[in-house]
């Protein structure tokens, strides 16, 4: 888990992470941060994720709800 200050930091991180793998099934990163629906955020987290790049409020809230 990678928490960043803001939603740019996030995206530019979870886009570097993403460039180092090998393959593509190698690791899955995912970057959850408000202003983008939480919806799929939590979809994509219960179908696995190796990595999460997130801002404060959006790990969080979705650590909150489980």
């Amino acid at each position: 888990m990678i928490i960043v200050p803001t939603r740019e930091l996030c995206g530019q991180v979870a886009k570097v992470q993403a460039m180092l793998k090998h393959t593509n099934s190698e690791f899955e990163v995912l970057a959850v941060y408000g202003g983008t629906s939480i919806n799929d955020q939590i979809y994509k987290l219960r179908n696995g994720v190796d990595i999460i790049v997130g801002t404060p409020g959006r790990t969080i809230d979705l650590a909150n709800r489980g």
